[in-house]
């Protein structure tokens, strides 16, 4: 399936303008909780189950589980929201930044993070050119993403919670936390396309 990419942005949140704003309400017994190292294996496998197309998933679970995870929980310029369902299970999870390019700056300016990232890279030439496309187009999109400091960085739910209005959800949490936000929408998955646009972004 080809990379695709395409910013989608949310400007005002306006509960009631039409159904898809209306509240969402979360399943009898789920919980919503900040994420710590306790969960980053949790959340490692389910970003990768979700986003098989994304750069880090395809660049392997170790990457996720040993690099990027570790690294995001503990970085102060993150927030990370995790759902556990009734049993404590992950059920989703959402990331936001109140400020982009600090967060940015905390992975691609660290020379662990990036050693990690060219080794699995030199072996993937494909996914070399995929992670060329990914760094390019928030550039070319700088001045748009640029009006919203704020981003919604990820959001995920498993596939067997999905209809259940769990994205919504934590989409609608991510807004009352943020408030305006921008987000680059790296995916070949029309669902995943077909979901923010429902949500009002364009």
């Amino acid at each position: 399936m080809p990379f695709q990419t395409r910013f989608v942005t949310r400007h005002v949140l306006r509960p009631g303008v039409n159904s898809e704003d209306q509240p969402a309400l979360l399943p009898a017994g789920w919980q919503l909780v900040r994420a710590d190292l306790t969960l980053s294996a949790a959340l490692a496998r389910l970003h990768r189950a979700s986003m098989p197309d994304d750069l880090l998933p395809r660049l392997g679970s170790s990457l996720l589980e040993q690099h990027f995870w570790p690294r995001l929980l503990q970085s102060r310029h993150g927030d990370t929201w995790a759902l556990l369902d009734d049993r404590g299970e992950l059920a989703g999870f959402c990331v936001m930044a109140r400020a982009r390019m600090p967060l940015r700056l905390s992975f691609y300016g660290d020379p662990g993070f990036c050693a990690a990232m060219l080794v699995r890279l030199i072996c993937r030439p494909r996914v070399l050119l995929h992670s060329l496309m990914v760094l390019a187009a928030p550039l070319r999109l700088q001045r748009s993403i640029d009006e919203v400091p704020a981003e919604l960085v990820l959001l995920a739910v498993r596939e067997e919670s999905r209809g259940l209005g769990v994205g919504r959800w934590l989409l609608q949490h991510a807004l009352r936390e943020l408030g305006p936000v921008a987000c680059l929408v790296k995916t070949a998955s029309d669902d995943a396309r077909r979901f923010y646009q429902r949500a009002g972004f364009a």
